[in-house]
């Protein structure tokens, strides 16, 4: 399989009668969309399959990313759409989800946003605490590999860009390692 692809990308399209699946959430039709997608961005070495059953039915729809072997639950293709073309547009190594919140925060007893000294500010004049999220991160496998034998951690690592999700799609995760590192595909 490395020969031909660098990313295999599994979609469980899987039904079943009277439980939860994948296909209640038209999981054929986001991996024939996806399919198209990987085409019309000329993504090199990506394959779009189906699978069978994933057997995680209740978290569905749900998607396994090979060689990593990531899984991931995504929810829409506009999800798919807007983190794929904001690491395209960006020219990022490094991307994480994050929760945008506009309040007045602090940290170790010192406010963070706001100065106490001055009039309480409004909280639509403060600016936002981005609070990772993680149900999607995606770096650069030559930047990670990179950082990681340098400083033996890489997840903040190269020119770091950040992708604001509502707070419903960020406590939406299920696996710690719903990550995808790119490094073979090529963007025309």
């Amino acid at each position: 399989m490395s020969d031909f692809y660098r990313y295999h990308l599994f979609f469980c399209t899987h039904e079943r009668k009277n439980k939860a699946h994948c296909q209640e959430h038209d999981a054929s039709s986001l991996r024939n969309y996806a399919k198209q997608r990987v085409k019309d961005l000329k993504l090199k070495k990506v394959r779009i399959n189906n699978s069978g059953c994933l057997n995680r039915c209740a978290l569905g729809p749900m998607l396994v990313i090979y060689p990593e072997g990531v899984w991931y639950q995504y929810h829409n293709i506009k999800d798919i759409d807007e983190i794929i073309q904001y690491y395209i547009d960006n020219q990022i190594d490094s991307l994480v989800t994050v929760r945008k919140e506009q309040f007045q925060a602090f940290c170790d007893g010192k406010s963070i946003n706001f100065d106490i000294d001055e009039q309480l500010p409004r909280t639509q004049d403060i600016s936002p605490i981005l609070i990772c999220a993680w149900p999607v991160c995606i770096w650069k496998r030559e930047t990670f590999m990179k950082s990681f034998e340098d400083k033996g951690h890489a997840v903040f690592s190269g020119n770091l860009g950040f992708y604001p999700v509502s707070f419903l799609k960020s406590i939406k995760i299920y696996y710690f390692n719903a990550t995808i590192l790119f490094s073979d595909c090529e963007y025309n």
